[in-house]
């Protein structure tokens, strides 16, 4: 459902735009991205308690950002951010899962497949007992 806003009538310029009051959903082609100004193939990130992490959803192959949000995250956690070659100056999201006992990736190979070359990598760098 959309909702069309005249900003006329709110003192703003007359610009009509249409407003998505629908909650974002992601899709099997929207991969999660994290944009950072840096050089550094692979970023660790990590707080003891609470970790806000600004996060990006992006459609894999128009390369649009279709959601932008803040994910709140608690209790001790370590974030495992790899460059995305796919997605130059964005980084994939990669998370250690206790319930499956490997590494998660936001790519669209790991969320696919469950495995892709940033696991791969991440595994070789932080090997598990």
């Amino acid at each position: 459902m959309q909702k069309i806003v005249n900003q006329a009538a709110t003192g703003q310029p007359a610009v009509t735009r249409i407003v998505s009051i629908e909650p974002f959903i992601p899709r099997s082609y929207h991969v999660l991205l994290v944009e950072m100004d840096t050089t550094e193939k692979h970023v660790i990130v990590s707080s003891p308690d609470v970790l806000n992490l600004k996060v990006c959803y992006v459609h894999c192959m128009t390369k649009e950002v279709k959601h932008a949000t803040v994910f709140h995250l608690t209790g001790p956690i370590t974030i495992h951010l790899l460059s995305a070659k796919k997605f130059p100056g964005y980084y994939y999201v990669c998370k250690w899962s206790e319930r499956h006992h490997r590494y998660a990736c936001s790519s669209l190979e790991g969320k696919q497949c469950g495995f892709c070359s940033h696991i791969d990598e991440l595994a070789q760098l932080h090997p598990v007992a």
